[in-house]
C-alpha cells in the first residue's frame, strides 16, 4: 500500500452485551487493501436509577393525581417515560411529570419505566390508595310555608363543587306522588289542594357522572 498515514474514526452503539469483532478494511487508490480487526467487549448496561413520587399519596375518585419521575445522573438523556397507572391504562411521555384521574376506588400500583436514547432503561413503582368520593347535597326551600297552587322553589347544592352532576331526581312528597328529574340544580313545584294543612317532605338525589349518588330531604308546610 505504500506509505500511508492519518486517522479516521467512526462511532457505533451496541444494543446488547457480548463480544464483538470490529473489522476495518483500508483500500488505496490502486485498489490494494489491508484489513485489521479489534475485539470489543460490551458489558451489560447498568439499569437507570429511577424514582417515582405521587401527589397526593392518597387520592380520591375523580381527583387529579400528579406523578413525577426522577432519574439519577444529570447527563442521562431520556428518550421516553412509560407510565402504567395500575387501572389498566397507561401513557408514554417525553417529560418527567404526568397527571391521571382514577374513576374507581382501590389500591393502585403505578409503574414508570425510563428509557435512554441508547436503550438503557430502569423502572420504579409507587403504591397509591384511591378512596371513594364522598358527595354531600343540601336543599334550600323557598318559601318554607306556601299556599296550595303557589310555586315553591327547590335548590340543591352539592359539595365538593368540582363534582360533575348529571341529574337531580326530585320526589315532592305531595298527595299525588309527583316526581321530576332535572339537569339543573333548581326546580319549582306547586302543591295541590289535597296537600293543604300538611307538611310535605321533599327528597332530592344528586347523581354524579360516574353513577355515585347522594340524597337529602327538606320539609314544606302547606297552609290550610
Amino acid at each position: 500500500l505504500g506509505n500511508l498515514s492519518g486517522t479516521t474514526s467512526v462511532t457505533h452503539v451496541y444494543l446488547s452485551a457480548g463480544t464483538y469483532t470490529a473489522v476495518v478494511t483500508l483500500v488505496d487508490a490502486s485498489g490494494e487493501r489491508v484489513t485489521t480487526s479489534a475485539v470489543v467487549r460490551v458489558v451489560p448496561a447498568v439499569p437507570l436509577n429511577v424514582n417515582i413520587s405521587a401527589s397526593p399519596t392518597t387520592g380520591t375518585v375523580d381527583e387529579v393525581v400528579t406523578f413525577t419521575a426522577t432519574v439519577g445522573g444529570s447527563t442521562v438523556l431520556i428518550q421516553s417515560f412509560d407510565w402504567s397507572f395500575g387501572d389498566g391504562t397507561g401513557v408514554t411521555t417525553s417529560g418527567t411529570t404526568v397527571n391521571h384521574i382514577y374513576t374507581t376506588a382501590g389500591t393502585r400500583t403505578v409503574t414508570v419505566t425510563a428509557t435512554t436514547v441508547e436503550g438503557v432503561s430502569g423502572s420504579s413503582q409507587v403504591t397509591l390508595i384511591v378512596v371513594p368520593l364522598v358527595i354531600e347535597v343540601t336543599v334550600n326551600i323557598n318559601p318554607l310555608t306556601a299556599n296550595s297552587g303557589a310555586p315553591v322553589t327547590f335548590t340543591a347544592t352539592v359539595s365538593p363543587g368540582t363534582v360533575v352532576i348529571v341529574r337531580y331526581d326530585w320526589i315532592f312528597g305531595d298527595a299525588s306522588g309527583s316526581i321530576a328529574s332535572t339537569t339543573g340544580r333548581t326546580t319549582t313545584f306547586a302543591y295541590g289542594v289535597l296537600d293543604k294543612g300538611f307538611t310535605r317532605t321533599v327528597t332530592v338525589t344528586a347523581v354524579a357522572f360516574d353513577g355515585t349518588s347522594t340524597q337529602t330531604q327538606g320539609l314544606v308546610n302547606i297552609n290550610p
